[in-house]
């Protein structure tokens, strides 16, 4: 498959939009995403005073979703005193390898609103092999089922099954997407196939184990575990065609 840009090779970043005031701010004409630029830094850069890599100048990003603190999803008219809301951002066409990706205020930014310059440390690497196209696929069901749009998120599991038909991680996400549906037959039926999965290590994502200390069932999971949790720490861009 060809790289989807901005969709499979891009990062989330979060943005905080907070009224520090004692009176409600209305934001319905104000195009406050245009406030907003990001910019890729070496890691040891200060963002406030440093300039950005000459490498990257041209990344892209855009507002996916808007949501509050307690998770609801749109764009406010008005954001109340002392409320706190999240811009969920997409970043993509950052350079490959260790950076740091920085939020920057830009000349759009009126006297009255303060930008508080923050930035990450971000690992981006090349896809190699079906794993690598799976966990991107399953990185992007979760954006979508977080945006609202379960029926988006279902067509990118079908894409993992497709290509995978054992696929461990597919499954794991499916209990996920199940359990967020509150479909508790489905989520219980998702969390079997994991650990079927697990139990005959069937899945050909997954790294030979023939080590002795796989058959233990609890630290095959441990296992399992640990490499799921340090995929989604990392991005995968440019997936490959699957083989």
């Amino acid at each position: 498959m060809s790289t989807m840009v901005g969709l499979n090779d891009s990062i989330e970043v979060r943005a905080r939009v907070v009224n520090a005031s004692s009176s409600p701010l209305v934001i319905t004409s104000l195009n406050i995403e245009s406030w907003f630029r990001c910019a890729v830094f070496e890691i040891g850069d200060k963002i406030e005073t440093s300039i950005p890599l000459a490498s990257a100048p041209f990344v892209n990003w855009r507002v996916r979703r808007w949501q509050d603190i307690e998770g609801e999803l749109g764009r406010p008219d008005t954001i109340k005193a002392d409320q706190e809301y999240m811009m969920i951002l997409d970043v993509w066409d950052v350079p490959e390898g260790k950076y740091q990706l920085g939020i920057l205020g830009t000349d759009s930014v009126p006297s009255w609103f303060d930008v508080m310059p923050s930035s990450g440390f971000y690992h981006l690497l090349p896809a190699q092999d079906l794993a690598d196209s799976i966990n991107a696929w399953a990185t992007i069901a979760e954006r979508v089922m977080a945006d609202g749009n379960p029926g988006g998120a279902a067509q990118w599991l079908d894409s993992i099954f497709t290509h995978d038909s054992k696929s461990l991680v597919g499954y794991y996400q499916q209990a996920k997407y199940c359990w967020a549906k509150e479909d508790s037959v489905n989520t219980v039926a998702s969390f079997d196939s994991v650990l079927q999965r697990i139990k005959n290590w069937d899945d050909p994502a997954l790294p030979d184990t023939t080590d002795p200390i796989y058959d233990n069932i609890y630290l095959k999971w441990k296992h399992f575990m640990h490499d799921l949790t340090t995929r989604e720490r990392e991005i995968y861009i440019n997936c490959p065609e699957l083989r």
